[in-house]
């Protein structure tokens, strides 16, 4: 339970830590045909080892906030990273492609790689042989992941995450009232006050926190570049 000690989603914090020391390495060794076999095959047997381990402590991990548990779903991300410059307009049917793999995920219970499926799909469209559907259906996704409130929200998606679960506590404390609402009219209401206040938690924390973290981030990062070339000079 420690990945719930302050705040739910920060479990994933110590994850991306954990995965940013490893990286690297499976960057270097995906780039080698046999590196590829040794990345599978290790994210395989950590993710089965840790789903037995899960399995006989149930109350160990509320959360898979430990790197075998989720590196299978970082590997597939690395993977599509790799193939992209190849599968590149290559997907001749993606609006068939998207409803198999949402189905696919629902089915198997692993929705969020039905959805990445999808996305790819999308991605790596062959818009010039589109048929009538896929046209329409790449259409409508350009648009929704184009528009003005979806760069918006996109900027601002890791606030989000970070703060929603925090703002939907203060507003089930603010609306202590309604317990005696039903289920429906109670989810209403409380999304009525978290909503609001977890977009206004979001930017704040987008433009106090992340953006100028992200800046000193990029100077450093420079300033070590600007050192690094003046030593080889």
């Amino acid at each position: 339970m420690s990945d719930y000690a302050f705040t739910p989603p920060g479990g994933s914090l110590s994850l991306e830590w954990q995965f940013y020391i490893v990286a690297p390495v499976i960057v270097w060794l995906w780039r080698r045909r046999w590196g590829i076999v040794v990345v599978t095959v290790a994210a395989l047997a950590g993710f089965l080892g840790y789903r037995a381990l899960d399995a006989a402590h149930p109350d160990l991990w509320t959360n898979p906030s430990i790197l075998p548990g989720a590196l299978p779903l970082f590997v597939v991300g690395i993977a599509s990273r790799f193939a992209a410059p190849r599968a590149a307009g290559r997907v001749r049917r993606p609006a068939a492609l998207v409803g198999v793999g949402l189905a696919l995920g629902a089915a198997s219970g692993m929705i969020a790689l039905g959805i990445w499926a999808g996305v790819l799909a999308i991605l790596w469209a062959n818009r010039e042989k589109a048929t009538r559907i896929d046209s329409a259906a790449l259409a409508l996704a350009d648009h929704a992941l184009t528009s003005r409130a979806a760069q918006y929200l996109g900027a601002r998606s890791y606030s989000v995450y970070l703060i929603h679960v925090p703002m939907l506590m203060l507003a089930t404390a603010a609306y202590g009232g309604g317990a005696q609402l039903e289920p429906h009219a109670r989810a209403v209401a409380l999304a009525a006050l978290a909503v609001p206040a977890t977009l206004l938690a979001a930017h704040l924390l987008y433009a106090f926190v992340e953006r100028p973290m992200i800046a000193l981030g990029a100077r450093r990062a420079a300033r070590g570049a600007r050192r690094a070339r003046g030593r080889r000079l």
